[in-house]
């Protein structure tokens, strides 16, 4: 639960300090580079102090995989960091949330994941939150 909290504030904090960035004429990509870089020589301090080899804590079918998924978030986050340029940053958090309904679809569609009612409901429920809280 504590990581989840961390997690937030780590965002509000990243998305608030992007904002200002780009007020004071920062481009958003170079945020995503700075940003990409910072977490870059977090996880290479981290691995060296653990005195582990990234390369051989992923299995040679799983690489591929996580590439793909490296790509997918820088991805990610320089859509939002565009989306902060051009959006108020309530329609960008508004935006983000989406996601449980996209992983819901897809989870259903791809992994032929079972969605119950309650899930959706619940969804919906927290989404509706997420506005209140973005707009109000």
């Amino acid at each position: 639960m504590i990581f989840m909290n961390i997690f937030c504030l780590n965002l509000v904090c990243y998305k608030s300090l992007s904002k200002y960035g780009m007020e004071k004429g920062l481009h958003p990509v170079d945020i995503c580079f700075y940003r990409t870089f910072c977490l870059f020589l977090l996880a290479a301090v981290t691995a060296f102090i653990k005195k582990k080899h990234v390369l051989n804590e992923v299995k040679k079918g799983q690489r591929m995989i996580v590439l793909i998924r490296s790509i997918v978030g820088l991805i990610g986050f320089t859509s939002l960091l565009l989306g902060l340029q051009h959006l108020p940053i309530y329609v960008t958090t508004i935006l983000m949330n989406t996601a449980p309904f996209w992983v819901t679809i897809l989870s259903y569609f791809i992994l032929k994941s079972k969605v119950t009612t309650k899930d959706l409901l619940l969804i919906v429920g927290c989404f509706s939150g997420v506005v209140i809280l973005s707009i109000g």
